[in-house]
């Protein structure tokens, strides 16, 4: 798995590659779930393994993704793993991936509605969706901007020690991945 503070800013390679769905979605899988082959990713993306390894080594070509090593395993296999934990780029230079990964993140909460009923009253009692419209100047949504990035980074910091951390003997509360999005954007028309 990939340095959880690790990121990189994507080149315009990256980008090409980045704009398509089902490599967006490789990519999410594999910071999420962690390495796998496209036939393990073919468990959770509704597509034939050998169409998976063509948008692999796509990714894999741009840097976004690395061979997994690891002794024990089938060597004719391909292990895939995420380069890096986070990917950013400019915007306004790539409206139409931001878009993708916008849509991405409408099928990502679809089905947590979809599938919530299914889980712990804990853990929807845990989740959280809110929205504000505040009055401020760009200087004032720059602050705010910043502080929720560094409030992200701490609890991803928190989650990597976890990670890091021998597995809790009485199991009482097992980790989950959770999704966290932030936006703040003007309304400006």
């Amino acid at each position: 798995m990939p340095r959880r503070n690790s990121a990189t800013t994507a080149s315009a390679t990256q980008l090409r590659a980045l704009a398509h769905p089902t490599r967006l979605r490789l990519l999410g899988l594999l910071r999420t779930i962690g390495p796998r082959t496209a036939a393990g990713l073919a468990e959770y993306i509704d597509e034939a393994p050998g169409t998976l390894s063509y948008h692999l080594g796509t990714l894999s070509a741009a840097g976004l993704i690395t061979e997994h090593k690891q002794e024990g395993r089938d060597r004719r296999e391909r292990w895939w793993q995420a380069a890096n934990a986070t990917t950013s780029w400019d915007e306004t230079s790539s409206s139409a991936l931001s878009r993708q990964v916008m849509q991405l993140y409408a099928q990502q909460y679809e089905h947590y509605l979809d599938t919530a009923s299914t889980l712990s009253d804990d853990w929807r009692a845990a989740g959280n969706t809110s929205d504000r419209v505040l009055r401020l100047t760009s200087r004032e949504a720059a602050e705010l901007s910043a502080e929720l990035t560094g409030l992200l980074q701490r609890w991803a910091e928190r989650s990597a020690d976890a990670d890091a951390a021998p597995a809790a003997a009485n199991g009482s509360d097992s980790r989950e991945p959770v999704f966290v999005l932030i936006q703040s954007y003007s309304l400006q028309s």
